[in-house]
């Protein structure tokens, strides 16, 4: 159970980012929404992502208070 902060960590990372970016989808909020572009052409594929940078400043800040929430758990 040592590194179970980490782990923590890294899942809420990716689902505050996946929660924010539904939200932005659901409620077309722009500054919420990750963008896919795709076009295939014949002579070769452009494939496009964007996101912007509040929802992964907000997971990071949520994923930091999981870390500091695992480390405060205290082994029995």
């Amino acid at each position: 159970m040592k590194y179970m902060p980490y782990y923590m960590s890294i899942l809420s990372f990716f689902l505050a980012f996946l929660f924010f970016s539904f939200i932005g989808e659901v409620f077309n909020i722009d500054w919420l929404m990750t963008f896919y572009y795709r076009e295939v052409k014949p002579d070769g594929i452009i494939f496009e992502a964007r996101s912007p940078w509040i929802p992964i400043i907000l997971a990071t800040v949520i994923s930091y208070f999981s870390w500091k929430l695992g480390k405060g758990i205290k082994k029995t």
